[in-house]
């Protein structure tokens, strides 16, 4: 029985004030010239973290606050007739410094997108992880609101 070899990768889902996040067009295969969320491969022995905001400072500029892990995800990619797996590890994240800009290589553009504006196709799963993103961000919001209304003497049935 064959064993499959996984590529350990880091995602950032980084939000910005305006509800908008950071999203990059790939300049390399695989997914070559779609949009995604930036990130990539850790090196061995690198803290998930530290790699995270190595990749995200090399492909777009931007330092980062990590501010909490939303989860691991199962990829695939095709270069040519090679399938790789990947084992991804998506964080949300805030930007702390500087101006978000395609660093030469592996990215041609970078933008920012509104949650209801992003393009219908990404690259690996990151339509999965901003929809997870989203969700989770609205039953925060809920929560949030319900505690400042429950403190005001305002209930809603759960």
């Amino acid at each position: 029985m064959k064993r499959m070899k996984f590529v350990k990768t880091v995602v950032a889902i980084i939000g910005y004030a305006d509800n908008s996040i950071l999203l990059q067009r790939r300049a390399v295969p695989p997914y070559k010239g779609m949009w995604g969320l930036p990130g990539g491969h850790m090196k061995p022995g690198e803290r998930e973290t530290e790699a995270l905001r190595r990749e995200v400072l090399e492909e777009v500029g931007v330092e980062l606050q990590v501010l909490w892990k939303l989860g691991t995800y199962l990829e695939e990619g095709r270069i040519g007739n090679l399938t790789k797996y990947y084992l991804a590890r998506c964080y949300v994240a805030e930007p702390i410094e500087g101006e978000p800009r395609p660093q030469p290589g592996e990215v041609s553009d970078v933008r920012l997108f509104g949650l209801q504006e992003i393009p219908r196709e990404l690259s690996f799963r990151h339509r999965d992880m901003i929809r997870d993103y989203d969700v989770i961000n609205r039953q925060r919001r809920c929560t949030t609101w319900k505690k400042y209304f429950h403190l005001l003497g305002i209930f809603f049935p759960l």
